[in-house]
């Protein structure tokens, strides 16, 4: 079983080291999906998984919004604003999916995700063949 860890482990930083910016946030992604819904399918069972979840993936947001709010970012004005947005729509979201009780899906949330994915994995336009 150690071994299987180790050989992952290596073929992660494998990937980090050959993939591009893309790729590697297309990555980040779809672990972090993955883990929202592991933990929304489990959330009455494993409340804090659900916690760490949903932290994880507003910690993704706010290193992009950090990321876009900088004047040095190369995307175009219209796309920083856009992730600007979505990153605090995602932050409120998660504070009210964290309120006790609360009756709203995380489903948006994974559907963000989901479209930010095939966005990362779709060539730019201005991108060489």
């Amino acid at each position: 079983m150690a071994h299987s860890g180790l050989a992952q482990n290596a073929y992660q930083r494998a990937m980090i080291a050959t993939a591009g910016p893309r790729s590697i946030e297309a990555d980040a992604f779809g672990r972090i999906n993955g883990e929202l819904l592991r933990a929304a399918r489990r959330q009455s069972e494993d409340y804090p998984a659900f916690v760490k979840a949903l932290s994880r993936n507003l910690s993704l947001w706010t290193i992009l919004a950090a990321d876009v709010a900088q004047d040095e970012n190369a995307l175009p004005a219209e796309t920083r604003t856009m992730i600007w947005k979505i990153a605090a729509f995602v932050r409120q979201r998660t504070h009210f999916l964290l309120q006790p009780g609360a009756e709203i899906e995380i489903s948006a949330l994974i559907d963000l995700n989901a479209a930010m994915i095939a966005g990362l994995h779709t060539r730019p336009a201005d991108a060489p063949p």
